[in-house]
């Protein structure tokens, strides 16, 4: 029995895939677990979550004589991402595929051949068929479980001034309000500011005249933490159908204080430049 049970194989819940593929003329099987919920509390997928470099441990559990030598990542046979988070796969290496899963000098971690990778893409299975079927198994899982999951929050949909990943954080942790979607961007604003509402376009506005100060690029999803942590403050003043006088004063004050917090920073800034 191994040590570390990454794939949770023995508990009743989990549910095992088992698929077998061929590269050149040497078999090889995988064992494929899409994890769902008590198996991930299970104490081998806990601690392997923790020391994979992979995001929630997805990937590849390489063995040779049930020695793990990979913990998790997916060696370009797919670029992996949060819809994979919770599918694991194990290979044992025995000495026929040595020449295509080349085990690092350092006994960690293995690189496998292109050939290899092409290999598992065509390996099938009879539970799950082809591997195209097992991912597309844990992308439906993973849709899943983020609709299960309660939301604590609710917040205004950005649709726009954010990259991918960050918009991805905020749609697995948050529930969208029902109203209509903002976009954040940059726009020339007075001198003393930062940020404006525009309730009647749904903008959030931050001013271009201090783009410098946060951001040294053009891009239009560029400065993440500061367009968030203004999207996390300001979502809530989008969620009605107009703004109230309460709205309004609260705005206001929200003005004053980072007006005298931009006002210090620039301050500061140019005390360092002399």
């Amino acid at each position: 029995m191994r040590a570390l049970d990454p794939l949770a194989l023995d508990a009743s819940a989990a549910h095992p895939y088992r698929l077998a593929g061929e590269v050149g003329e040497v078999p090889f099987d995988l064992t494929a677990v899409i994890l769902k919920g008590a198996v991930l509390e299970a104490p081998g997928v806990e601690a392997s979550r923790r020391l994979s470099p992979a995001e929630g441990g997805q990937g590849l559990y390489v063995y040779r004589n049930d020695r793990l030598l990979q913990l998790g990542g997916w060696n370009s046979i797919i670029d992996g991402g949060r819809d994979y988070a919770n599918l694991r796969i194990s290979l044992d290496v025995g000495d026929a595929l040595l020449d295509v899963v080349r085990i690092n000098p350092e006994k960690s971690g293995v690189v496998l051949e292109p050939e290899m990778g092409r290999a598992v893409h065509a390996s099938v299975g009879q539970d799950i068929g082809t591997f195209s079927a097992l991912l597309a198994s844990a992308r439906s899982a993973a849709t899943e479980g983020r609709r299960r999951e309660p939301r604590p929050i609710r917040l205004v949909e950005p649709r726009g001034g954010l990259s991918r990943d960050v918009y991805d954080a905020i749609q697995d942790s948050v529930e969208f309000a029902d109203a209509e979607p903002i976009r954040i961007r940059w726009e020339r604003l007075p001198e003393n500011g930062l940020v404006e509402v525009d309730h009647e376009q749904r903008l959030l506005k931050i001013n271009e005249r201090h783009r410098r100060v946060f951001s040294t690029s053009s891009d239009p999803q560029d400065a993440p933490l500061l367009k968030t942590l203004v999207f996390l403050l300001y979502s809530r003043f989008f969620e009605g159908a107009y703004l109230g006088g309460r709205e309004k004063r609260e705005i206001e004050a929200f003005e004053r204080i980072i007006e005298t917090a931009l006002a210090d920073e620039l301050r500061r800034r140019g005390a360092q430049k002399e």
